[in-house]
């Protein structure tokens, strides 16, 4: 009787748990990225410190301090 409980226990569980799924595609640092979040993590804060990376460390932009340097 206690194998049955645990084993319905168990089952309650894993279907009244849902995992939300956040992705963001894009285009950054001449290659295509994908950033796949669970749960109630945003995707916007990853993709923005992503550019802002590009921004600093590009060596195809003129305007980034890699750029700037190799001058």
């Amino acid at each position: 009787m206690k194998k049955v409980s645990a084993i319905l226990l168990c089952l309650i569980f894993l279907c009244g748990c849902s995992i939300s799924e956040h992705r963001a595609d894009f285009f950054a640092m001449n290659t295509i990225m994908q950033i796949t979040a669970y749960g109630d993590a945003p995707t916007d804060e990853a993709k923005a410190m992503i550019v802002s990376l590009e921004k600093q460390l590009s060596v195809t932009d003129s305007d980034s301090d890699i750029s700037r340097i190799n001058t």
